[in-house]
């Protein structure tokens, strides 16, 4: 809970630094970016050091009071309101509303994080808005949202917004192995699958995701040898598959859905056109399969290529849109079969 731990984010901490040595913190922020890239860790370390008693180089010493019951924490003047189910409701901002008109009850400043802000009611968000048209002394709020155009108008014009994106394969693999101790090769193939982000990096090694990938693959190939009412029960039953995994997901990135199915589908397309067109290892989203690959894209013409990533695209975006997964998954395993049959 350092600024030191956020990686990656140069702009986004050298902002938020020269705003606390300089004294003018904003009294509402908003950090945008993908889920997982260091929003809530900057927060944190924003929160921190604007209540250590003896910060060091602009960031927190780790060792007065206030930081160690960050460190431990139980902090008084450091809120976090998370969706309660799948939206932030009106009962949290009321609390929120009346809790904002005590002073800071150990400190100089009281932060709260509303995390995925964009998921606020309607009547949640106006009743939001009140706190930032007046907002008490001594209090600051941060609000974590992936696009500011999902909040309302009003709500991101009272903020000062603080970018953060997505972060190279190479400081995400470096951020997973400091953290979960995987090895490099591994690192390298979750990072490269991770669109950047680090939280979504290391939520996939916990949940296996490398060895998922394997069974997904596996069945992608295996579609092209089947026949179309065998190809009809599989997305019957990988459709049936996530809706019981839907019912019981705990945790914010779990990796295994139909999206995240149709993502490694897509990105194996990819490399085979880039294996096809003669490009370099380092493009490469799978570089742990390079015999398969070869082979796989021998088999493939561009143009089949081209048409399987646009199907896949398309599909994940039809999933977004809560069309009917398995007339989703129908379609577009059909088109793959048809554009690029007896590929293994």
């Amino acid at each position: 809970m350092s600024f030191s731990d956020l990686k990656g984010q140069t702009r986004a901490r050298g902002f938020l630094q020269r705003a606390v040595e300089s004294g003018a913190t904003a009294h509402a922020l908003l950090f945008t970016g993908p889920p997982g890239v260091g929003k809530t860790t900057a927060a944190k370390a924003l929160a921190k050091v604007i209540n250590c008693t003896d910060p060091r180089d602009v960031d927190a010493c780790g060792m007065c009071v206030s930081c160690r019951r960050f460190e431990g924490g139980n902090h008084p003047d450091f809120w976090m309101i998370v969706p309660d189910g799948t939206s932030i409701k009106i009962h949290q901002i009321r609390e929120f509303n009346r809790q904002l008109g005590f002073p800071p009850a150990a400190g100089d400043w009281r932060v709260c994080v509303v995390k995925q802000a964009e998921t606020m009611t309607e009547e949640a968000a106006n009743s939001f808005l009140k706190a930032l048209e007046e907002p008490p002394q001594g209090n600051i709020v941060i609000l974590t949202a992936s696009e500011p155009r999902d909040l309302l108008p009003t709500i991101v014009s009272r903020c000062r917004r603080v970018a953060f994106h997505p972060l190279s394969t190479e400081d995400v693999a470096g951020v997973l192995t400091a953290r979960t101790g995987v090895d490099g090769d591994s690192a390298m193939v979750l990072a490269g699958m991770s669109g950047g982000s680090p939280g979504r990096a290391i939520s996939m090694h916990e949940y296996g995701f490398l060895e998922k990938r394997v069974e997904w693959l596996e069945n992608l190939h295996r579609t092209f040898e089947m026949p179309a009412e065998e190809i009809v029960a599989l997305a019957q039953s990988l459709s049936d598959e996530e809706k019981k995994r839907a019912r019981k997901r705990a945790a914010d990135h779990d990796p295994f859905g139909l999206s995240a199915m149709l993502e490694v589908w897509e990105y194996w397309y990819r490399d085979l056109l880039v294996v096809k067109e003669g490009g370099a290892v380092g493009l490469l989203a799978n570089p742990d399969f390079p015999v398969r690959l070869k082979n796989c894209a021998e088999r493939f013409s561009v143009e089949s290529l081209i048409e399987g990533i646009e199907v896949l695209d398309e599909a994940r975006r039809d999933l977004m849109r809560m069309r009917n997964a398995t007339l989703v998954l129908e379609h577009a395993l059909l088109i793959l079969k048809r554009s690029g049959g007896g590929a293994r």
